[in-house]
């Protein structure tokens, strides 16, 4: 699992905190079938968090995340969850650091009432179904004082933060970039690809003969086209690119090896890179995915 990022709010030194007692955490981005996240309100306190908690004795992640889901937002999950990151935790107030294992997780059958324990119970624990940007404005303006807590809200902060950027669409440039005229599609390129749980679309500009030709109805993605009517570097093709997907600009990424395209995607506010085709700099397109997803 890739790891999200560190906490360390107390600037303590990998000397420090070696010795350490060391635990291991599961955490939910739990999704209903309206695209709406699980939201923990602890009320004593006044913080939010996801639904999470320790792995107990014999269980492995999965186990104790299914558990966590029913304890903290009453529902089942389907088979599989989506592995989102990691987050590393030092904290001298507790002596311990801690790995956050997070997942994307869907419900699965009807949703029920949690089942809180006796701690949360007097944490007095509630729930809600909100949306993404909701519960990151919520958690954002409700972060506690005690520096114990603050791990907990801005971890779980990290990791909504985290989701809401995995939801972002990686858009494709097609020849030139990802598929090669004469070999077809680029391995390696596909390989970095699958290392982000993102959707991704392939743009082409491509008429049916050139479609079966360069082999793009073989594509791993969905492809989408205008079959050249406009072509890219006409601003109306991403937005009429976006419309049809229902994405919104500051929603997408794109990569794309012709300039004048990657003006014209500029042009309706799509955040765009462009790929040189003659060095398949593989570590660039990298930086450029990682610096804005």
């Amino acid at each position: 699992m890739k790891k999200i990022g560190e906490l360390n709010l107390e600037s303590l030194t990998q000397e420090e905190y070696k010795d350490f007692r060391n635990r291991e955490a599961v955490r939910a981005i739990v999704v209903d079938e309206d695209g709406k996240v699980a939201l923990v309100h602890v009320g004593r306190d006044n913080y939010y968090k996801i639904p999470g908690g320790g792995i107990d004795k014999g269980e492995d992640k999965i186990e104790a995340l299914k558990r966590e889901c029913m304890e903290e937002a009453g529902v089942h999950i389907k088979e599989n969850p989506i592995e989102l990151g990691y987050i590393f935790e030092a904290k001298r107030s507790w002596e311990m650091t801690q790995k956050s294992y997070c997942y994307i997780a869907e419900v699965e059958g009807e949703k029920k009432e949690p089942e809180y324990t006796s701690a949360e119970q007097r944490q007095d624990f509630s729930f809600q179904w909100i949306s993404v940007d909701e519960a990151i404005e919520l958690m954002k303006s409700n972060i506690p004082d005690d520096i114990a807590l603050q791990y907990m809200a801005r971890r779980d902060l990290m990791f909504m933060e985290a989701y809401k950027n995995s939801q972002k669409v990686i858009l494709v440039d097609a020849v030139n970039t990802f598929v090669d005229k004469e070999t077809g599609m680029f391995q390696e390129m596909y390989e970095l690809l699958e290392q982000y749980p993102n959707k991704k679309i392939v743009l082409t500009n491509a008429d049916d003969d050139q479609m079966n030709k360069f082999g793009l109805n073989d594509l791993p993605y969905e492809v989408f086209t205008l079959k050249h009517n406009p072509n890219k570097p006409d601003p109306v093709y991403f937005e009429t690119m976006l419309r049809h997907f229902d994405l919104k600009a500051d929603g997408v990424i794109y990569f794309e090896h012709n300039k004048d395209a990657v003006k014209s995607a500029q042009s309706v506010g799509i955040t765009t890179y462009h790929y040189d085709p003659e060095t398949k700099d593989l570590e660039a397109l990298r930086d450029f995915i990682e610096n804005n997803l």
